[in-house]
């Protein structure tokens, strides 16, 4: 029942920001890259168990806005001044870039006085930086820190990025909008790493 009704909500905030920022479906979908029936399926609650969080990323930033702004709240908000979530609560989404199975991501604890902060887990399964698939950036802002392995970082222009090896431990701020790519370091089989988006 609490999937339908997130659903639900996920499809009204994708109607609602659409039409707010005066574009009609088509037009939107176009952007996309994806069919108006496809677009119409989403605003209507449809085909969302298939939606992968790059096509999230994507719908937000073409609409200028965050996936925070457009997924549903919480159903649960703050226990004085707290909010905890146990492991099996968790989600887990596959990023698949270009056909590749490329990240896992494991969806932590979210708040509606965060709406916009999305703090993930994410296995980087790509182990060949030639593989790597820049993003456009994102509306806000993204921390990452290095869990497990070693992550080569891409940034900037895609045909002359910017890179560098970062090692457990290692962090890294990126500022809206900046194109990026990271896969694990070549041939170490992957890594591990948490990345937050606020």
């Amino acid at each position: 029942m609490a999937e339908v009704v997130a659903e639900r909500e996920f499809a009204l905030n994708l109607k609602e920001r659409r039409e707010q920022v005066k574009m009609d479906r088509s037009a939107l979908a176009d952007l996309l890259e994806i069919s108006t029936d496809r677009l119409a399926d989403w605003e209507n609650g449809r085909g969302l168990e298939n939606l992968t969080l790059q096509e999230m990323s994507r719908l937000a930033e073409t609409l200028g806005t965050s996936i925070g702004a457009l997924a549903p709240e919480a159903e649960n908000d703050l226990e004085n001044g707290a909010l905890y979530q146990l492991p099996d609560q968790r989600s887990v989404l596959k990023g698949v870039r270009g056909g590749t199975d490329y990240y896992v991501y494991h969806c932590l604890v979210r708040t509606r006085t965060a709406p916009s902060m999305v703090p993930l887990v994410v296995d980087v399964l790509v182990d060949d930086p030639k593989e790597a698939k820049f993003n456009d950036g994102h509306a806000g802002s993204e921390f990452i820190f290095v869990l497990e392995g070693e992550v080569h970082m891409m940034w900037g222009d895609p045909e002359n990025p910017n890179e560098t090896v970062l090692p457990t431990g290692s962090s890294l701020y990126l500022e809206p909008y900046v194109r990026h790519a990271f896969t694990a370091t070549e041939g170490s089989g992957g890594a591990r790493l948490l990345a937050v988006n606020f």
